[in-house]
C-alpha cells in the first residue's frame, strides 16, 4: 500500500533542503515567483536536488523538466504529483 504524502510536508521538505544546502530561507509567499536558478543554484546543485528527492520519495524526474520550471512552486507541485501518482 502506497503512503500518500500531503502537500505541506513536501513543501516543507523542499524548503528545508534549499535552506540547508543553499543557505537561503524562503518565505512561502516568494516561492511562486522564484526559480531554482535565481537562487544561485548551478546545474550541479539542481542535479543534487533532483537526486535527493528522487531518492527520498522513490520517484523519477527528468532533469530537463526541472530546469524549465518557472518557480520553486512548480518543482513542489511536480514532486507532489509524482509522489501521489
Amino acid at each position: 500500500m502506497k503512503t500518500i504524502k500531503n502537500y505541506s510536508s513536501i513543501e516543507k521538505d523542499i524548503l528545508k533542503y534549499i535552506e540547508k544546502n543553499q543557505g537561503i530561507l524562503l518565505d512561502k509567499n516568494d516561492i511562486d515567483e522564484i526559480n531554482l536558478i535565481s537562487l544561485g543554484m548551478d546545474s550541479l546543485d539542481v542535479a543534487e536536488l533532483i537526486l535527493a528527492f528522487e531518492e527520498k520519495y522513490n520517484i523519477d524526474l527528468e532533469d530537463q523538466q526541472v530546469y524549465r520550471f518557472k518557480s520553486v512552486r512548480n518543482f513542489i507541485n511536480c514532486i507532489y504529483e509524482k509522489v501521489n501518482k
